[in-house]
């Protein structure tokens, strides 16, 4: 980090210190870099960072003319990237990562492996927002960014809509963004068409798609853990069964419709009105009654 106006010297310190904070917390995992040290001296700062030989996604579907890449390969790619967003997301505050994009996903030698790059906006949850909607620090990684990650208000299921986009490409070559402003929805009227340019075969990955790509936070999947199971088993799972009086219920709510039992985990993101802890899948505190975004 060299060259910095005096006037943004202090947030892009910030950004890199954090930036070393988080590869260092993420020093396990198979697919992040590792971090070697983190050298800051005066007004200059030096991240020194495992060096990955490859090529990123987005430049070799743009080598290779946006031809899609193999199903199959996308699918166990979406596997790989869930394990990552998982391990982030568990972390005590979650980590968000906020950048995933075809440019951020190096595929190595063997035409198979990947790693991630491109750590700059991740960061714990709760930070506070100015960081993120700095105007010269938010133009990185907003590819695929979900309107709440826009106005400064990301949360962990932000990352699965960015995850969600960048499948999309993979799988297709054409940038989420050629789906209009409601991609979600644009994905489901390509789903109904009795003429769908999607393959019939793959219509469980575009279904899943679809429900990330949602502008609505409480429409997506809760976690990368379930997107993960579901890109496993190549299914969209619609129905849950309660644990204690075995009704079957809607994947999504809070709570079962039978015997009310708790379905959910318990949000990351406590009520913002009275601080009050809720199931993910509500969408008004059930302590105070607000509304929850």
């Amino acid at each position: 980090m060299i060259n910095v106006r005096p006037e943004e010297l202090p947030a892009r310190l910030d950004c890199f210190r954090r930036q070393a904070e988080v590869l260092r917390s993420l020093g396990g995992l198979a697919l992040a870099p590792r971090l070697y040290d983190f050298i800051e001296e005066g007004e200059t700062a030096r991240l020194v960072l495992e060096y990955i030989p490859g090529r990123d996604l987005w430049g070799v579907l743009e080598a290779n003319g946006h031809q899609p890449f193999p199903f199959d390969r996308v699918v166990e790619w979406g596997v790989a990237l869930c394990d990552l967003l998982a391990a982030m997301h568990a972390q005590d505050p979650p980590l968000l990562y906020a950048g995933m994009e075809p440019g951020n996903i190096l595929l190595l030698a063997d035409g198979r492996s990947i790693r991630v790059v491109g750590f700059t906006l991740a960061r714990p949850l709760g930070l506070a927002p100015r960081s993120w909607t700095a105007s010269r620090l938010r133009v990185y990684g907003m590819c695929n960014a979900p309107p709440e990650q826009i106005i400064g208000k990301p949360e962990p299921r932000s990352d699965l809509y960015a995850l969600a986009g960048t499948l999309y490409e993979l799988a297709t070559g054409k940038a989420p963004e050629e789906l209009g402003m409601h991609p979600a929805g644009e994905l489901a009227k390509q789903l109904a068409a009795p003429d769908s340019p999607l393959p019939a075969q793959h219509r469980w990955l575009y279904e899943l798609l679809a429900i990330n790509l949602a502008e609505d936070v409480h429409e997506r999947y809760f976690s990368a853990r379930e997107v993960k199971a579901d890109l496993e088993r190549r299914q969209v799972t619609r129905q849950v069964e309660c644990g204690q009086c075995r009704q079957v219920n809607p994947v999504r709510p809070p709570y079962c419709l039978a015997c009310c039992q708790p379905l959910t985990e318990l949000s990351p993101i406590p009520c913002g009105a009275c601080a009050g802890q809720n199931r993910l899948g509500s969408r008004h505190c059930v302590h105070c009654g607000g509304r929850l975004r």
